[in-house]
């Protein structure tokens, strides 16, 4: 449950907390491995892959937005079409750059036997090899008929054990090879309680949990269960006297996890929003040279679209260039009505529908 704390996503991670706060029979309930059978871990771990599915889709929806505003825009001088109207993306996705992408992904295709790793330390090499050779000529070999069966069959678990002491998907555990080694093979009698031998022994088997070695020693003839016992049983109080404490800093972690996921989505929605209004600008002061003077001024609001600004845009230089033939016949005008004849009779030609040549140079 540790783990999956540590690795796991929002459902699965609140899985773990309240397994942790529950007696030993529910935390094994909770912590069922057997994931295939759809266990409350597996269904959490469905639930947090079809969250990050969604928050994937809604990141690309987010990134086809910013792109929306530059559709059917003729490209900038010095820009090719795909660059200047395609967001950055892969490696180069402002969401990428700010952490969000890669661990909303990395959620999203994780892969459910990680949390079912065999987490028990293994013997290294050397260790390894001093348990088979003290242990093969022990257990080696089945063992032969002897008058007493119980003896017989204590003979033939240890054998059975031995074999399984080296099985090659748990391999052999480091605690498992340090009682079996210290014991000079498996152990047939066990220290009384209340003994010193007793307490170290508690002690001994608590550290192996405190390592992640959560299976019982290896020990045919359970001759260490008053000890397994005891060491649970404490073991199981430490973990309870903890829940204040381990709560606190799995609820303020919980707090910096879901800051740190709003600030970094916050940092990229600000690039990519600054992207597309960069985008804009430069294809207006291209396309528009004028508009940059400030002749043509488009007002932000909640109606504003490209194609809407293309519209105001086009509608001002219009105005302008009618501004401009008003001002021009006004002129014309102003001059007709002059005291001169001459002036008159010359703008009367400017506006006349006769042949040029009538008029004067």
């Amino acid at each position: 449950m540790s783990d999956v704390l540590r690795l796991g996503g929002t459902s699965m991670a609140a899985t773990a907390q309240d397994g942790l706060n529950q007696p030993a029979d529910k935390l094994h309930a909770l912590a069922d491995r057997q994931y295939w059978e759809q266990t409350p871990l597996a269904v959490a771990f469905k639930k947090d892959r079809d969250t990050a599915d969604q928050e994937e889709n809604e990141l690309d929806a987010l990134r086809a937005a910013w792109a929306k505003p530059l559709k059917d825009l003729s490209a900038p001088g010095g820009f090719p079409l795909l660059e200047f109207s395609t967001p950055p993306d892969g490696e180069d996705g402002f969401y990428n750059r700010t952490g969000l992408t890669a661990w909303v992904a990395a959620r999203c295709w994780k892969s459910e036997y990680d949390f079912y790793k065999e987490a028990t330390p293994q013997a290294d090499d050397q260790t390894r090899k001093a348990v088979e050779e003290l242990g093969g000529p022990l257990y080696g070999k089945l063992p032969e008929s002897v008058p007493e069966q119980s003896a017989w069959e204590r003979a033939y678990d240890e054998y059975r054990a031995f074999d399984y002491l080296f099985d090659p998907i748990d391999g052999v555990g480091a605690d498992d090879a340090r009682v079996f080694l210290s014991s000079g093979g498996f152990p047939r009698t066990a220290p009384q309680p209340g003994t010193p031998e007793f307490r170290i022994a508690v002690e001994d088997i608590k550290s192996r949990s405190a390592a992640c070695g959560w299976r019982d020693p290896l020990v045919p003839g359970h001759v260490l269960d008053d000890i397994t016992s005891a060491a649970a049983d404490e073991w199981q109080q430490e973990i309870a006297s903890q829940a204040t404490q381990r709560n606190q800093i799995i609820d303020a972690n919980k707090t910096a996890v879901d800051a740190l996921a709003k600030g970094a989505k916050a940092v990229g929605d600000l690039l990519g929003n600054s992207w597309t209004a960069d985008r804009l600008a430069r294809w207006q002061a291209y396309w528009m040279p004028g508009a940059s003077a400030g002749w043509a001024p488009v007002r932000p609001s909640s109606r504003y679209t490209p194609h809407r600004a293309n519209a105001l845009m086009s509608r001002a230089v219009r105005t302008r260039t009618v501004r401009r033939s008003r001002s021009t016949r006004a002129t014309a005008r102003r001059r007709s009505s002059g005291s001169s004849a001459a002036a008159r009779w010359r703008a009367g030609c400017r506006v006349s529908r006769t042949s040029t040549s009538v008029c004067p140079g």
